[in-house]
This record gives C-alpha cells, sequence and structure tokens, in this order.
C-alpha cells in the first residue's frame, strides 16, 4: 500500500535557518530522529490502496499550486507544496 506525504517545504533562506536551529537543539538533546529530516511541515501523510488514477490526480493537482508566501518577523518566507510516494 503506498504511503503520501504532502508537506510544505520552505524556501532556501528559512530552511538554512532552521537546520541552524536543528543544530543548537542536537547540541542540547543529542542526535534525535525528528532532527534528521530536512525542514518541512507534513499537512497529511497516509496509507491508501493503490490507485493509478489518484497518484496521477494528485501529482496533477500539487503541480498547479502556487507558492504560499509567509511573513515571519518582518522576513518574506516561500513554501511550496510538495509531494512524497
Amino acid at each position: 500500500m503506498p504511503a503520501y506525504v504532502i508537506a510544505l517545504i520552505p524556501d532556501a533562506a528559512l530552511a538554512e535557518k532552521l537546520l541552524a536551529l536543528k543544530e543548537e537543539a542536537r547540541a542540547i538533546d543529542g542526535d534525535q530522529l525528528y532532527l534528521r529530516d530536512e525542514p518541512h511541515l507534513k499537512l497529511c501523510v497516509g496509507e491508501f490502496e493503490a490507485c493509478e488514477s489518484f497518484d496521477t490526480d494528485l501529482n496533477s493537482l500539487c503541480g498547479t499550486l502556487v507558492p504560499i508566501m509567509i511573513v515571519a518577523k518582518g522576513d518574506v518566507l516561500e513554501c511550496r507544496i510538495h509531494l512524497m510516494i
């Protein structure tokens, strides 16, 4: 059964900041599993029956979404929808 993850992936500037924070956390708490992942925000995780049309439709949807702009402490950050199958 395929597993799907739909996540927001930050732009390079935000990813760099998040990786720096993860390094600080690693120094305090040691090497934890959550610190190994690249920066992202999961929107959905699930396992579904294999369905070719679902894969095609989901990939098509993700390809049409525009980047999401986020403002945090005066910085404008860009996130993109990313699909992993």
